[in-house]
């Protein structure tokens, strides 16, 4: 671009030859590059039990080295509660030091601590503590930590709010402690009330904090209502659902089941489904029914078949379908599957689950420097490696750029929630930090 350019946003168009348009945008604008950023490390929650927080701030340079100077902070207890906001806010102004000094500086890893007497605020139950930093040369920052009377929290995780009769309902309820780390090792108390009846489990989470169940539902003809809870003092949380039957004329159903990990870029994997059809829908006679699958992925069919499976008429039919998942890489990063079959009245039984995949990139991309660290000013190489034939495209941006734009950083994760915009292009990168 020109260095006499105007200040605005452009816009580059280009098509292909089938006619598609690809638009990327960029902003040209003036403006001083920030030298350092100022992070505010504290939990994100505070507990009723709490009667002092540590506080740290640390500056850093975007080259990498800590900034020495002075931190000036201010602290306000923000109130969750609506009709007395303006009454409820409670400020506090106060200068940091680093551990161990007497100044009002940062030490040398560019960090300063502060303890914060929870009382002096007053917080209620989630209440926000808010913290402003500024460092010396004006860098600031800021955060925020929650007040909350609850010792854990208790979440059903990933469950769909329907069940199918005939059909175990599995879930996982997920035990948390004020830090948001799992909880293991302790006892978790399901309640499930279901045709006008109600029966409790015990359950233990384990070392992630997730405690397993599996329910019968052959008997159960109305909606379901779970919670969960444990026996913590001074309080805590309880998670609550209410599951309602999926109807199906015939009662029959297929249900696919959870993957309990994320489906590897190196491994081949299967989806695993269990049906139950109803032996009156069949037609005399019948031995065999086909169920049919399809796996999809960035909007397309990548895979499908089908498996069939012995009935009989007359009686309950019930059983596990395997469908296989081959070729994880290309399926990234969520694999969408189906499995359905046809009844012999035209009933549809169906069922749909998308399964994650971790980031997979056919083509391994790797790129180094030729040293780690380099003086501002001086030259520097780079080696970059990739399979025979590919086109390869390095964008390189001055650190401070990413602190003022996060979004625009070019990463694994980025390339995969734009998978239209970088489809067929280049993978992962292996760079230095500094």
């Amino acid at each position: 671009m020109s260095p006499e350019a105007a200040q605005g946003i452009y816009t580059i168009t280009a098509w292909t030859d089938q006619g598609e348009a690809i638009s990327h945008s960029f902003d040209i604008k003036e403006y001083v590059l920030p030298k350092y950023e100022v992070n505010i490390k504290l939990p994100k929650v505070i507990n009723i039990l709490h009667q002092e927080v540590q506080i740290q701030i640390c500056g850093r340079y975007t080259y990498g080295k800590p900034v020495l100077g002075s931190v000036k902070a201010v602290l306000c207890r923000k109130a969750d509660h609506h009709r007395l906001r303006s009454v409820l806010k409670i400020c506090v102004t106060t200068e940091l030091q680093a551990s161990g000094m007497q100044q009002d500086n940062t030490d040398k890893t560019g960090c300063a601590t502060h303890i914060i007497m929870v009382s002096a605020f007053a917080p209620m139950n989630q209440d926000i503590i808010e913290v402003e930093a500024e460092l010396e040369e004006h860098g600031t920052g800021s955060g925020q930590a929650a007040f909350s009377v609850d010792l854990r929290k208790l979440d059903f995780v990933n469950i769909l709010a329907v069940y199918k009769p005939g059909i175990p309902f599995k879930g996982k309820i997920k035990l948390t402690g004020i830090d948001e780390k799992a909880v293991g090792g302790e006892a978790v108390y399901l309640n499930v009330n279901v045709n006008a009846a109600s029966y409790n489990l015990r359950l233990l989470t384990q070392n992630n904090g997730l405690a397993l169940f599996s329910l019968d539902t052959s008997l159960w003809m109305d909606e379901a209502k779970s919670s969960s809870n444990i026996e913590v003092e001074p309080q805590h949380q309880s998670a609550h659902l209410n599951v309602l039957p999926f109807y199906s004329k015939s009662r029959s159903f297929v249900k696919i089941m959870e993957s309990r990990n994320k489906l590897l870029c190196q491994q081949e994997s299967e989806a695993s489904a269990e049906y139950i059809i109803q032996g009156t829908e069949l037609k005399p006679g019948q031995e065999a029914l086909h169920f049919y699958y399809i796996v999809m992925s960035k909007g397309a069919i990548m895979q499908h078949g089908h498996l069939p499976v012995a009935v009989k008429e007359g009686i309950v039919n019930k059983g596990e379908l395997s469908i296989p998942l081959r070729g994880i890489a290309d399926l990234s990063p969520y694999a969408q599957v189906v499995v359905y079959t046809m009844l012999p009245n035209w009933e549809a039984v169906a069922d749909s689950k998308d399964f994650p995949v971790h980031p997979c990139f056919k083509n391994r991309v790797n790129l180094e420097f030729s040293a780690d660290r380099e003086l501002p000013g001086g030259k520097t190489s780079f080696s970059l490696e990739g399979h025979p034939g590919s086109l390869c495209s390095i964008r390189a941006v001055d650190q401070s750029i990413l602190l003022l734009q996060p979004d625009r950083e070019l990463s694994a994760a980025y390339v995969n929630s734009h998978p239209k915009s970088y489809q067929g292009f280049l993978s992962t990168m292996t760079t230095s930090d500094d």
